[in-house]
């Protein structure tokens, strides 16, 4: 574990909120309908994506079907510890959501509990060098993939995680 990559990013609740709309983007994009993530779902991306190894091994993936079945086969460590990092992070992804609500990039739908789009881009890019955050974005995303094309409850079962 880089627990100095681990410190700078658990704390960094604007990049949180900018994997978070990345994976509510990509969510939006695949799913094809008005409906948006169930919050509950969100809180899967931190955990996975301010993990290094995890982000690394999962922001180069494609998109494809059975990425995420891949995944989980080729990368063992995607999973190690991450029951103890969903719990870790749930404060990180309150925070996230807050901001990413605050600042209109993802509204909540209250009646439905699911979250959308408030805006169609970033509001900011990246320096060239900041190679972690747009790796971790680009992480955000494909887990917004397997969101929309695998049951969640498979999901927790194959990341071995339980709400």
């Amino acid at each position: 574990m880089d627990i100095d990559f681990e410190r700078e990013v658990s704390q960094n609740a604007v990049l949180g909120s900018a994997a978070l709309w990345a994976a509510t983007n990509q969510y939006c994009e695949d799913i094809d309908t008005d409906r948006g993530v169930p919050i509950a779902h969100l809180f899967l991306v931190i955990p996975l994506v301010f993990h290094r190894q995890s982000a690394e091994t999962i922001y180069k993936l494609q998109m494809t079907a059975g990425s995420f079945y891949r995944a989980m086969t080729d990368e063992k460590t995607i999973t190690v510890g991450l029951q103890r990092r969903l719990q870790n992070h749930s404060r990180n992804t309150f925070e996230a959501l807050n901001l990413a609500f605050a600042s209109k990039l993802l509204i909540l739908d209250q009646e439905e509990l699911e979250v959308t789009l408030g805006r169609k881009s970033l509001p900011f890019t990246y320096p060239k060098h900041a190679t972690d955050a747009k790796n971790i974005v680009a992480a955000g995303k494909r887990v917004g993939n397997w969101l929309a094309v695998t049951e969640f409850p498979v999901l927790c079962k194959l990341l071995r995680i339980r709400f």
